[in-house]
């Protein structure tokens, strides 16, 4: 689960950026 949370992570913060 903790894969899926990082994933998530750089999800968001690739469209925060």
């Amino acid at each position: 689960m903790e894969k899926l949370i990082e994933q998530l992570r750089d999800c968001l913060k690739t469209q925060f950026f």
